[in-house]
């Protein structure tokens, strides 16, 4: 259905599987002014969370200039893209 090109798709890949953003997640994007090429290099460059998340459910964190920025994914399936995905669960932003 849709056409990679590369790094930059419409939906960039973490771990073999599309990053896709929940509803709420996709509205915490916009506010934080991010894009999902954003979550994947937090999920890529970021610490893991030291509090214990369920299997299957991923929460990183990383330091960006007076911010740190949290990501929570979480495996799922995408029945648009009819394929495994990382659900984006949750985008937040706190002042270090």
């Amino acid at each position: 259905m849709f056409k990679e090109y590369g790094e930059y798709s419409v939906y960039p890949k973490w771990r073999g599987a599309p990053l896709v953003p929940s509803d709420s997640a996709a509205c915490e994007l916009a506010r934080l002014n991010m894009d999902l090429h954003d979550v994947k290099t937090i999920l890529e460059e970021g610490v893991e969370a030291t509090e214990r998340r369920s299997e299957g459910v991923v929460e990183k964190t990383l330091a960006v200039k007076d911010r740190s920025v949290k990501v929570v994914v979480a495996e799922s399936f995408s029945i648009a893209l009819k394929t495994g995905c990382w659900t984006i669960v949750h985008v937040g932003s706190v002042k270090r």
